[in-house]
């Protein structure tokens, strides 16, 4: 379709005026990319009836159980298409909610086993876990959480696991890291009721370090893209609105950008650039005021080995960040 040209049907003279002048009304709407965009959705519903009709025939449902079926999969394909254009995390999360439920995405999520992932040796971790919080067994719970902790756990990252769903993935999974996150909480709030001398304060101290330094922290990379790095912004503001936003972030590219005005900028100020950053300037290839030839281009490639002149790029980040340089951001 893209070698089709957006061109509009021509009034025919041999109409009288009053069909030119209705005609000439019309034919700013009607191109032909409208008209095939147009018969190219009519070919994929009368292909998803057909398609529905043939796997309901397969299958031996009566006429009711059809239409239920035929009815469900049109919802299915509505839902989808709302989930692309939701506008609001609260949106996104109701759209997907229901798809999940439709698509059986619940029934996988409520039974732990599963090929991806060693759902029996995370049960039998998550089992000691809650033994211990049940008990408040302080000592357990500071060995549990010094020697099991692990970012892999029973590999439970393998992406397999994170694209069957619209949200979550199994519940296990969901549970054992809540609880592993609630045991943190429950050991610190122990040790304030427990008088611990300063050698035992020591040496919890140091356990925690130690499982920090084992276990990780969490990074946000930006990517790049050109203008498909803006799109980092709405996910930046998702982040910073549920306080998900981790204290790592870098990018490439445009996500630099990104990266670089969210980390210049101190938490009470975030809220004002997120909704302020998209209105800017972002010329970083060429001026507002004129478009390059590519033999100036060429020209500059020759010369000092860069394709765009550096220039406008410098222009836009002084214009966002002002005089502030990586040792006043820190």
């Amino acid at each position: 379709m893209s070698l089709i040209t957006d061109t509009t049907f021509p009034v025919v003279s041999r109409l009288t005026p009053s069909k030119q002048s209705r005609l000439g009304a019309l034919r700013k709407y009607v191109s032909i990319s409208y008209l095939s965009s147009l018969a190219w959705d009519s070919l994929a519903h009368a292909s998803f009836i057909a398609f529905g009709l043939w796997r309901g025939l397969s299958r031996g449902l009566s006429r009711d159980e059809y239409e239920r079926s035929l009815q469900i999969e049109r919802r299915k394909r509505d839902l989808s298409f709302k989930l692309q254009a939701a506008t609001s995390l609260h949106e996104w999360l109701q759209i997907a909610g229901e798809l999940d439920k439709l698509e059986g995405n619940k029934e996988w999520k409520s039974v732990d086993e599963s090929n991806e992932y060693d759902h029996a040796l995370l049960r039998a971790r998550l089992d000691d876990l809650e033994q211990a919080l049940r008990t408040d067994d302080f000592g357990a719970i500071v060995h549990i959480i010094r020697t099991s902790f692990s970012r892999d756990l029973a590999n439970m990252t393998n992406p397999d696991l994170y694209t069957r769903a619209h949200i979550g993935t199994k519940n296990l999974i969901d549970l054992y890291v809540t609880t592993a996150t609630n045991a943190v909480s429950v050991a610190l709030e122990m040790a304030d009721k427990l008088e611990f001398n300063i050698a035992e304060s020591r040496f919890l101290l140091e356990q925690l370090q130690a499982t920090r330094q084992a276990f990780g922290r969490t990074a946000l990379l930006l990517s790049g893209g050109a203008t498909f790095g803006m799109n980092h912004t709405g996910v930046v503001k998702t982040l910073w609105q549920m306080r998900l936003l981790p204290r790592v972030i870098s990018g490439s590219s445009a996500g630099s950008i990104v990266a670089g005005v969210l980390c210049a900028h101190m938490d009470d100020e975030i809220p004002q650039i997120l909704s302020s950053f998209g209105n800017g300037d972002f010329s970083v290839f060429e001026s507002n005021d004129g478009v390059e030839t590519l033999w100036h281009r060429l020209r500059r490639f020759l010369i000092s080995g860069s394709f765009f002149d550096i220039a406008h790029l410098t222009r836009v980040m002084r214009d966002i960040l002002g005089g502030c340089d990586i040792p006043r951001s820190i």
